[in-house]
């Protein structure tokens, strides 16, 4: 089925597709979530008509998978209408500039197709066909279905004035003009319509589909609209009689054939395989996954030259930290920051700076040693710990004498050594119980490092 959207704001269909559901909300005769639908835009100077088809849901995909029950994918599911296109492409060339119109009359609708140029004009479909004039004639001649279906298969005419003499053809012209008259008034409302919004007329009619076999339709529907009438020839001439009447009835299906058979990338029609229904197999849909992974590909790559571009400049941001710090500490050691290692080594081993006092007199093993083999030992001492804070250049020895007398004399024997400076050693919490005497040494050790 096929709606048309007129007087649109633009031409641009990517615009419309985000506007769409807004312009179809209430032109459908269902909810926009039980149909899929698809569309095309004309446009003629500044104006702008969107071609809208739709389908249920729940009839399109039980079709489809009737298809593939056959062993069939269809690329197109198309509205039996626009698919007539090809079909009209026999009926003019797409450089006659003539409006012509392409009736398919089957069994319960005629569907109409109006193009010029090659392009499609209207499109639409008449809820009338044959099973109206078998209908008509079961009634008028009190007949069963079976019976009037072979009548209308065999004799089904509408006759001429002329051949009104015999009373029972006469009779079974009324009837089938009878059960056609609600088709043909909605035929010269869309001709009307078609005048109204655009000034163009049909100049042409071509007549498709088994209800074009009724005998005497093309000249009464020339009569009754105004308009050129004829039966369009599909090759019937290359084939058997008996199969003229099959060929008429498949125009739908060799326009579809047609379609697919024939190179035309660029003519837009109404393609209702989308959302749920997209066919996988096409290239448009296989080109739309390649441009996904090919920006899910760029993402990943500028996330990744992100990621090591911060972490470059993470690297340089600690090498810069680690090069402040030795510049820092070299200006402080040598008088000038360097960070470079062979100049730092340089400087390390050069005269000057042994006689500096950049390097240690004395390493902490050695200044324990001395400490201790300074204490002669000929004094009641015990040494309960040791503790040496290179940071602080400090020493702390804790342990106990018999007086303090004896804490005394080993203040100063600990000055006599050549490093230690008077003051250098200072008693701490001095503590003097019944037998012994409790003492906590702190030794500037600055002058032996």
């Amino acid at each position: 089925m096929t709606i048309t959207l007129e007087d649109l704001p633009f031409g641009d269909p990517r615009q419309l597709a985000r506007i769409m559901p807004n312009l179809l909300i209430d032109r459908l005769p269902m909810n926009l979530s039980e149909v899929v639908t698809d569309f095309y835009v004309t446009s003629v100077e500044d104006r702008h008509e969107a071609t809208v088809g739709f389908a249920k849901i729940d009839a399109a995909g039980p079709f489809l998978e009737r298809m593939k029950e056959a062993g069939a994918n269809p690329a197109l599911l198309g509205v039996p209408e626009l698919l007539l296109k090809e079909v009209a492409r026999l009926a003019a060339n797409e450089d006659d500039d003539a409006m012509v119109a392409i009736l398919d009359m089957g069994h319960m609708s005629t569907r109409v197709l109006i193009v010029r140029a090659g392009e499609v004009v209207a499109a639409r479909s008449v809820r009338r066909g044959g099973e109206a004039v078998t209908r008509s004639l079961a009634e008028t001649f009190r007949i069963e279905w079976d019976a009037a279906e072979r009548l209308k298969h065999q004799q089904g005419a509408i006759v001429q004035v002329s051949e009104e003499q015999d009373p029972g053809r006469a009779a079974l012209g009324r009837a089938v003009a009878g059960a056609l008259s609600p088709l043909i008034r909605e035929l010269r409302r869309t001709l009307q319509s078609l005048y109204a919004r655009r000034q163009v007329r049909v100049e042409r009619i071509y007549l498709v589909g088994g209800g074009s076999l009724i005998g005497g339709l093309d000249a009464h529907l020339t009569d009754q609209l105004g308009v050129p009438v004829a039966r369009l020839d599909l090759g019937a001439e290359s084939i058997e009689p008996q199969n003229a009447g099959a060929l008429a009835r498949s125009a739908l299906a060799l326009s579809a054939a047609r379609s697919l058979a024939t190179d035309r990338s660029s003519d837009r029609t109404v393609n209702l395989r989308q959302g749920p229904f997209v066919y996988r197999g096409k290239s448009s849909y296989l080109r739309s996954q390649l441009r996904f992974f090919a920006v899910a590909a760029a993402v990943l790559l500028v996330l990744g030259g992100a990621a090591l571009l911060s972490q470059r400049a993470d690297l340089n941001a600690q090498r810069d930290a680690m090069r402040a710090a030795v510049t820092s500490e070299s200006k402080k050691l040598f008088g000038k920051p360097v960070y470079k290692e062979k100049d730092i080594v340089v400087l390390l081993t050069s005269e000057s700076v042994a006689e500096s006092s950049i390097a240690p007199k004395r390493s902490a093993f050695d200044l324990m040693h001395e400490l201790i083999t300074s204490i002669k030992q000929d004094k009641p001492f015990r040494t309960r710990r040791v503790e040496v804070d290179a940071e602080r250049k400090l020493m702390q020895i804790y342990g106990y004498t018999k007086t303090p007398q004896d804490v005394d004399k080993l203040v100063s024997e600990l000055e006599s050594i050549e490093c230690i400076k008077a003051g250098d050693v200072k008693k701490d919490k001095l503590q003097v119980t019944n037998d012994e005497v409790s003492f906590e040494l702190q030794i500037n050790s600055s002058g032996c490092s």
